[in-house]
């Protein structure tokens, strides 16, 4: 893999990750902690996005081939995962004025895995990306280390973002955050229904092909 090729898919795989997208869900999950633990949380996401695709990409096709688990099913869930954060930011289920659900007492390091990793930033989509980089033609230990060292530098991205996030957030105010969140709440939820559509496409592409 040369650096072009490098370069073009670190930038394809943040695009997946859609960091900007996951900035309204990570305002109303750290809202009520101490700015230490916003940081904190962004740092757990980032490290946590890294062992998930960096597991996906080194024992994926092992892992959903033993379990009989299909990337598609992936798709789904994280589809309908994200569609359930949409519309609670739109305020159409749980809180009215449009905040994602948070506990009372959010745990720094809980958040960072679930659910600003995963299904988010380590999402299908991601899931999906890795998967294919790590299973191209060029499968030398060189194309490897890359792979991993792509997966490493678009987390640390993930954590540096979300980590710029926690300084600026409290400047946000409630009233801003709630139209931000209902503004984003329909791209989040549009996302959810493309990764629906496509894990069903795919499933049904997958039976028909193999009934011929």
């Amino acid at each position: 893999m040369d650096w072009p090729e490098f370069i073009k898919l670190t930038i394809a795989l943040i695009a997946v990750i859609d960091i900007p997208g996951t900035v309204p869900i990570f305002l109303q999950q750290t809202g009520p902690m101490s700015p230490g633990a916003r940081r904190l949380t962004a740092i757990v996401a980032g490290v946590a996005t890294a062992a998930v695709l960096l597991v996906f990409a080194n024992f994926g096709q092992l892992i959903l081939s033993t379990l009989g688990i299909t990337i598609d099913a992936f798709r789904i869930l994280g589809g309908i995962v994200m569609l359930l954060i949409a519309l609670e930011m739109l305020g159409l289920i749980g809180d009215p004025h449009g905040s994602y659900r948070v506990a009372e007492h959010p745990n720094a390091i809980a958040t960072g895995i679930f659910p600003m990793a995963v299904p988010l930033s380590a999402g299908p989509g991601a899931i999906t990306a890795v998967m294919i980089y790590a299973h191209q033609a060029d499968v030398s230990d060189s194309h490897d280390a890359h792979v991993s060292l792509i997966i490493l530098v678009v987390s640390a991205c993930v954590a540096a973002g979300l980590f710029m996030v926690s300084l600026v957030g409290h400047l946000i105010g409630q009233t801003a955050q709630t139209v931000l969140n209902r503004l984003l709440g329909m791209i989040v939820g549009a996302l959810g229904v493309e990764f629906i559509l496509e894990g069903v496409a795919g499933t049904v592409a997958y039976h028909l092909s193999s009934m011929q």
